[in-house]
C-alpha cells in the first residue's frame, strides 16, 4: 500500500556558535505544529533542541552530526496522544559532486522509537543541488535496517530550501 500526503509544519531557529575556515558549531531549536494530513501528523506539537557540528576535509569531502533532545507524540492505535521523549544522535558524510551539488549518506540512532518502544536506527541517502545562491532542492531515500516490533519503514522525500 502506497500513502500519501503533507506533513506537520515545522518552525526551525539556528544559531551559529562558533566556526573557522573548516569547521562550524551551532545549536537549533525546531517546533512541529499539527497540520498534516490524518497519516501523517504527530497530533500534537512536538519538540527539538539540537546541537550541530559540521568538518569540511577538503573540496570533496565532509562530514557533520547532531545530537538531538526531543519530546516527541504520536497518535496510538486507538486514537489519543502519547508524549515520549528520545535522544537522536546522527552522523553524515557529504562528497561534492560539482560545485553547487552533493551527495550523502547520514546514520541516525532514536534511543526511543516510541512509546514504550525500545531504540531503532535510519540510514538516509541524498543529493542536494543549489538553484542560485538562496535555493536548494534534495532528494532523498531512507530505511530502517533492523525491525523494530515487526514494522520497517522505507521513504522518499524531497524538499527545497530558501536560504538567506
Amino acid at each position: 500500500m502506497l500513502a500519501s500526503g503533507a506533513n506537520d509544519m515545522g518552525l526551525d531557529a539556528k544559531w551559529e556558535l562558533w566556526y573557522n575556515a573548516k569547521a562550524v558549531y551551532g545549536v537549533n531549536a525546531q517546533v512541529s505544529l499539527p497540520t498534516g494530513g490524518t497519516a501523517f501528523t504527530a497530533g500534537e506539537a512536538q519538540y527539538t533542541g539540537n546541537f550541530n557540528w559540521g568538518y569540511t576535509f577538503d573540496k570533496v569531502w565532509g562530514a557533520s552530526g547532531t545530537v538531538g533532545f526531543n519530546s516527541l507524540a504520536v497518535i496510538n492505535s486507538s486514537g489519543a496522544r502519547e508524549r515520549y521523549f528520545a535522544v537522536i544522535p546522527s552522523v553524515t558524510v557529504t562528497a561534492a559532486t560539482s560545485p553547487s551539488s552533493q551527495v550523502f549518506a547520514e546514520y541516525a540512532y532514536f534511543s526511543r522509537a516510541g512509546p514504550g518502544i525500545g531504540s531503532k536506527s535510519i540510514i538516509n541517502l541524498g543529493y542536494q543541488f543549489d538553484v542560485g545562491p538562496h535555493v536548494q532542492f534534495d532528494v532523498e531515500y531512507g530505511f530502517q535496517p533492523a525491525a523494530v516490533d515487526g514494522q520497517r519503514n522505507h521513504d522518499v522525500g524531497a524538499g527545497i530550501s530558501f536560504m538567506h
